[in-house]
């Protein structure tokens, strides 16, 4: 790596040299899912208990037509 670094210098003077392993932006790119991933879970559980009254109401409605 200090061989490629002095030959950019060289090449670049005004730029900086910068450098990632391409494991390491992989493994950044499945965090990145990951988090994703456990905000759709957060989200359909909120979204399942936000609709279960309305389930109740509407079966209790439904039972109370039919039952006399």
């Amino acid at each position: 790596m200090t061989l490629i670094e002095k030959k950019w210098n060289e090449i670049f003077p005004d730029f900086v040299f910068e450098y990632k392993f391409m494991d390491e932006k992989v493994e950044s790119f499945y965090k990145q899912e990951n988090r994703l991933g456990q905000l759709y879970k957060l989200f359909a559980v909120i979204a399942i208990f936000s609709k279960l009254p309305g389930i109740y109401t509407g079966l209790a409605s439904f039972y109370g037509l039919f039952s006399g």
